[in-house]
């Protein structure tokens, strides 16, 4: 048996091999190629007889030549960095770091606590096209988050009418995004709004999906857009207002795109055999439920047992943990700025049971939520702020509807 290190970069990777007595075989390298990764098979075949007699230390799982290395059946432990770099203290107290080191690192480390890692069990290829989507679909909306929190603060300083008329216009999923963007498109600068009449406001409320009260809300937007209100300059307000119109114009493409990007990741995670048990989890829709899966992946042999699972994701946030004040409105994330209820199903916050931090009664809970049956295992469950880690032993958390929880009985 042979041990193999690679230490992975954009260009090439270091490679080092080791035998089971902790003695370096070779120190290589080799290119990001399929000749590089060609190479590496051909000295790894030289020192093992067999392809299982191989163990491979690396610290990311992604990328053309991980896949190769797991094609070729060899058995891959994904190491976490923070680990790795823990390890590598205990080689180097100095603080040296090298590719060459780092590769010589992770072949010592998979040689003697490998039992301590986790095997790399690769995705199926559906599921590994629905976390790249579901990735994807996640950063564009923070990529729009972060561009309409910056038009937020360049009308806040030259332009404050018009977050006085749409006070959620950085909340993507509030109408007030799509009508503000509409306005800021036709008229980026103060003066430019004013001018506007209530007909064409309501017009533009119309192209922005308004169907009721359209005249009502129109002539509100224009009496505040033609009130007195504090205004910079006309050549400041003219350079801001050439910001905003930039801004709107990133903006409006980002939400077509996210939209596309919804509904192929809705499809594919419709495909996949394991949707039908995700998606009867109370709370969480089919955006969130994508995220889940391709969180979690679908090799059902890759933990060991349910605390296993539950231990691997990252807890969201308690909805008693509450933001600092000022910060955070209702729909994105107080850490990430991420919308929360508005991309990712619904609210987990009214459903979470009481005495764990609830903000409504039971009696304000959604009977028929409630009852809903989990898939796999036909029992009515409670959903709580930790659905995603739940999912994976759906047996930890489930009282039958309406016998409420032990711990919370009194």
């Amino acid at each position: 048996m042979i041990f193999v290190g690679l230490d992975w970069s954009e260009g090439h990777h270091d490679v080092a091999l080791m035998d089971p007595h902790g003695a370096v075989l070779r120190e290589f390298r080799i290119d990001d190629s399929l000749g590089g990764i060609n190479r590496l098979h051909a000295i790894i075949a030289e020192q093992a007889g067999d392809d299982d007699d191989v163990v491979v230390g690396i610290e990311t799982a992604h990328g053309l030549v991980p896949r190769g290395l797991v094609a070729a059946g060899y058995a891959m432990y994904d190491i976490n960095p923070l680990a790795a770099s823990r390890y590598r203290d205990r080689h180097h107290v100095s603080g040296a770091k090298s590719d060459k080191a780092d590769a010589k690192m992770l072949a010592d480390l998979v040689r003697t606590d490998r039992q301590n890692h986790r095997r790399y069990v690769g995705d199926s290829e559906l599921t590994e096209s629905i976390k790249i989507l579901a990735r994807g679909h996640k950063t564009l909306i923070r990529t729009r988050l972060q561009q309409l929190n910056h038009l937020r603060s360049s009308l806040r300083v030259f332009f404050p009418a018009a977050l006085i008329a749409f006070p959620r216009l950085a909340l993507a999923a509030e109408i007030d995004s799509a009508e503000g963007l509409a306005l800021l498109a036709r008229a980026p600068e103060p003066a430019a709004a004013r001018a506007l009449s209530a007909a064409q406001i309501a017009a533009l409320l119309r192209r922005a999906g308004r169907k009721r009260t359209i005249d009502a809300r129109a002539n509100e937007i224009q009496r505040v857009l033609r009130e007195d209100h504090l205004e910079a300059p006309p050549a400041i307000a003219a350079a801001y207002g050439k910001i905003v119109g930039a801004i709107v114009a990133a903006v409006q493409p980002l939400s077509e795109q996210i939209i596309a990007l919804e509904v192929e990741l809705t499809a594919r995670f419709r495909a996949h055999p394991d949707a039908s048990i995700i998606d009867s989890i109370p709370g969480l829709g089919v955006v969130l439920g994508a995220r889940v899966l391709a969180e979690f992946g679908d090799q059902p042999d890759r933990y060991r047992d349910a605390r296993a699972r539950k231990t691997t994701p990252a807890r969201p946030r308690s909805p008693s943990h509450r933001a600092p004040s000022g910060s955070s409105p209702r729909g994105t994330s107080a850490t990430t700025g991420s919308p929360t209820h508005a991309t990712a199903g619904p609210s987990l916050r009214s459903r979470v049971p009481p005495g764990r931090g609830a903000t409504t009664t039971r009696s304000e809970l959604d009977r028929r939520t409630m009852t809903r049956r989990c898939a796999r295992c036909r029992t009515g469950w409670w959903a709580s702020s930790t659905a995603a880690s739940d999912i994976a032993s759906c047996t930890a958390r489930m009282w039958p509807w309406p016998t409420a929880p032990a711990e919370t009985a009194a």
